[in-house]
């Protein structure tokens, strides 16, 4: 029958070996001498890996062969299912990741909302619903094995106006105030920045005429830009003075 080979918690397979009619077999666990493992059967399922010898033993006359033939039982090592993203999470805007995985050819999977190739276990992000999810990678080598990650997908914090831009009394500035998510921290390109408390914020003394782009930025380092086009600070059209009339 050959030498066999089984993986790690697989059930030990049987071996065996032919003979001449009228003939049987002997197992034993060395080549000369040994134990005794079975007799008179031509196949041997062993209690473990190693190597086992068949002796042909003719049974009418119990006389055996000269030599027993070895055949060797290999217990093989799973595959290694190791594999890894860059990052633990990700925002819905961030690049697509892709696993390098330590034995290449498997599949991917994961449960429903996470939107993965199953082939290159590459996550297309927009298109998965934010929150955690379990990655298993499977090998398809001849012990295959699995492994699995947590992936975390974090949704973009919200921005919304409050109070439109308006202008100062004076004219020389503008203002804007804004609703953020919670926990949101705001920045701007122009402008004094101020929290106002219960996720609002004001952004004032932006120079007249003065486009800018607000960011807020969450706890998981996910952003989201509102561009803000600046009012029309101008000067209202003043009519000229109508005369009382001239005087003499």
């Amino acid at each position: 029958g050959g030498d066999a080979s089984y993986c790690i918690g697989d059930a030990i397979p049987s071996i065996s070996a032919t003979v001449n009619a009228g003939e049987t077999i002997d197992w034993y666990d060395s080549s000369t001498g040994g134990i005794l493992l079975l007799s008179g059967n031509t196949s041997f399922t062993p209690a473990a890996a190693g190597t086992y010898y068949a002796e042909a033993r003719e049974t009418a006359t119990s006389c055996i062969s000269g030599t027993r033939t070895a055949i060797t039982v290999t217990e093989d090592a799973l595959d290694d299912a190791t594999f890894s993203y860059a990052a633990a999470a990700y925002c819905v805007d961030a690049t697509d990741p892709t696993p390098t995985a330590t034995l290449a050819g498997g599949s991917y999977a994961s449960t429903a909302g996470l939107s993965i190739n199953s082939t290159t276990g590459a996550i297309d992000v927009s298109a998965s619903t934010p929150g955690t999810y379990t990655v298993t990678y499977t090998t398809a080598g001849t012990c295959p094995n699995s492994s699995t990650e947590s992936v975390t997908i974090n949704a973009l914090p919200t921005i919304t106006v409050s109070t439109a831009a308006t202008c100062s009394v004076d004219l020389l500035t503008y203002s804007i105030s804004i609703d953020v998510s919670s926990g949101g921290v705001v920045t701007s390109t122009s402008g004094t920045v101020t929290d106002n408390g219960s996720n609002n914020w004001t952004i004032d003394t932006i120079t007249s005429g003065t486009d800018i782009i607000i960011t807020v930025t969450d706890g998981n380092s996910c952003d989201t830009t509102l561009a803000v086009t600046a009012p029309d600070c101008s000067c209202p059209v003043i009519a000229a003075p109508i005369s009382g009339g001239d005087a003499s």
